[in-house]
């Protein structure tokens, strides 16, 4: 089947992230009171902290000051709300229901410190990773404060502006006219391109043998196509890009991932790909490397159609 063209005017790459990172931060139920005398404030927070700690919840300040018709009014969060005990349902909570479990805050006068009906809040249940699901938090009724620092890093991949569109067309379209090919480059100069044979031996596939070709680059045995100079360090692809037509399988990712490849990109999803289809390899907690991935959704079209494509 005859490959359509990259449009590379409306080049449109996406970076494959982790869900927690791609959606709405999911919220849990809190129980927070109102300050009635504000000079408790600092007292509360304190033997809160001592006796009542939100480990899991650190990301959250423990005070919410807001106006509420032109008053100032303060929360203070007293734990995460045990939500298959007490119904949420009710806005407020009477504060005589958790008498028992507010006495571990010691002498504090309960009756002079908060208010007699406490709050159910829904908060983050963790520190937004974006900009976008930071916004998202703040523009919610109720929205209770959440710390956030922005990671100038991952903002630059979520925009997929740290790639540059016109390198990166170039070399998709390269392994578009093969149906199967691969490109690697390093510091913009291209290292080696090559076509696998998915149907001979996993060992022939796509990545498997642009890797073997870098090995052989670095090692003298073959010329490279360029002059762009591959020095050996410690580990075939570091800094390396890799282009290529199909998604690649578990076998060809792990290969990439050992090889210390930078960033992956990838025109077409295959049926037993790595990446996206079947797995996030690429993301799994305990991998002692992490490579940047993209794939082109101009293709999503041909992504659908090509999902009984076997790997690059």
């Amino acid at each position: 089947m005859k490959r359509p063209k990259i449009d590379k005017a409306n080049l449109k790459l996406e970076a494959v992230l982790g869900v927690e990172v791609t959606q709405s931060v999911p919220l849990i139920p809190v129980l927070a009171g109102n300050i009635r005398n504000k000079k408790f404030t600092s007292l509360l927070v304190k033997k809160l902290n001592d006796k009542l700690p939100i480990q899991k919840l650190q990301h959250l300040k423990r005070v919410n000051s807001r106006k509420i018709d032109n008053v100032t009014v303060i929360s203070v969060i007293l734990w995460q709300h045990d939500t298959d005990n007490v119904d949420v349902t009710p806005e407020t909570v009477s504060r005589r229901t958790h008498q028992d479990r507010l006495n571990v805050l010691g002498d504090i006068d309960l009756d002079e410190a908060l208010e007699d009906d406490l709050q159910v809040f829904m908060v983050a249940s963790y520190q937004p990773f974006t900009v976008a699901q930071y916004n998202q938090l703040r523009e919610a009724d109720n929205y209770w404060p959440t710390n956030f620092h922005p990671d100038p890093q991952l903002e630059s991949q979520v925009s997929a502006s740290c790639v540059e569109t016109g390198e990166a067309s170039l070399h998709l379209e390269a392994c578009q006219l093969t149906g199967g090919g691969c490109v690697v480059t390093r510091a913009g100069g291209l290292v080696c391109s090559g076509v696998g044979n998915t149907d001979s031996h996993p060992l022939r596939h796509t990545a498997m043998v642009l890797i073997d070709m870098v090995a052989k680059i670095q090692d003298g045995r073959i010329e490279g196509p360029s002059d762009h100079v591959i020095e050996g360090s410690g580990y075939l692809c570091t800094g390396c890009t890799v282009y290529l037509a199909r998604e690649p399988c578990h076998l060809c990712a792990m290969a990439l991932l050992h090889s210390r490849a930078a960033r992956v990109f990838f025109i077409r999803a295959s049926v037993d790909g790595a990446l996206v289809t079947r797995d996030s390899l690429h993301l799994r907690a305990g991998i002692n490397h992490r490579y940047e991935v993209f794939r082109l959704v101009e293709h999503s079209d041909t992504t659908r159609r090509s999902k009984t494509e076997n790997c690059c």
